[in-house]
């Protein structure tokens, strides 16, 4: 039985006053006898920019400054909604975030599902060791991923040209081209990274486009490997994964 879901809230705040972060209330859900499952809508800006803060300290950079940049770029009020579901099936030991729509105001709306499989009752665990040590045989599934440009390339274009000094039209030259230039050392790991490559320098070289990007294992993948390798060396990890990407007005 799907669990109880209430509609998404729109949420819009100036972001001198972002750092203001509600507190998301608790979900409603009735797992089944064989299925896991909980529907969730979040209410944003708050949690995303929890997200964004993290990320930014972490990369030794202020959210202010992050901000004040956003501001500079022309973009006073941010506004977000967003669904995120996710269901777990026993008899499959299938695992399946859905996020069926994630829409930043004047900036970007995204769709997206990750699937996982192998994964055993025991990653649900209140024991910490018991869940962590049945983590490890989790297995990567198909990812998809759908983002439509509402004006978010262009912000990104705009604060690149600001901190070089050049023109929006040179700064997304710029960018365009070391995107391609880059895409021949990409493919020796991935024959289709090029492809990707490609379609993201078409991406962000025509505004108001749409990428769509899909990845599906070429053997067993083991998750938590998958994440690490993911953050220390990119290319090699998606290696793993057969790659297609396609753009569209």
């Amino acid at each position: 039985m799907a669990g109880m879901k209430r509609k998404p809230a729109a949420a819009a705040e100036q972001l001198s006053v972002f750092a203001e972060l509600a507190a998301l209330p608790e979900p409603i859900h009735e797992p089944a006898p064989d299925t896991m499952r909980q529907i969730v809508s979040l209410r944003m800006p708050d949690a995303l920019l929890e997200r964004v803060e993290e990320v930014a300290r972490g990369r030794g950079v202020s959210p202010s400054s992050l901000m004040r940049a956003l501001i500079a770029a022309g973009l006073d009020t941010l506004s977000a909604d967003g669904d995120i579901g996710a269901e777990w099936t026993e008899a499959t030991r299938s695992f399946v975030v859905d996020v069926p729509k994630l829409e930043i105001g004047g900036l970007l709306k995204a769709s997206a599902r990750i699937a996982l499989a192998n994964v055993p009752r025991q990653v649900f665990s209140a024991n910490p060791a018991q869940a962590i040590g049945a983590a490890t045989e989790i297995e990567a599934g198909a990812i998809e991923l759908t983002v439509r440009d509402l004006g978010g390339i262009d912000v990104g274009v705009a604060q690149y040209a600001r901190t070089q000094n050049v023109s929006r039209e040179a700064a997304r030259k710029t960018l365009v081209e070391s995107i391609r230039s880059n895409a021949p050392t990409a493919a020796t790991n991935n024959p289709d990274a090029g492809t990707a490559a490609e379609a993201l320098a078409r991406f962000i070289e025509t505004p108001g486009t749409t990428l769509t990007l899909k990845l599906t294992p070429r053997a067993k993948v083991p998750a938590m490997q998958f994440l690490q390798l993911l953050q220390t060396d990119p290319l090699i990890a998606l290696s793993q994964f057969r790659i297609e990407v396609s753009t569209a007005l």
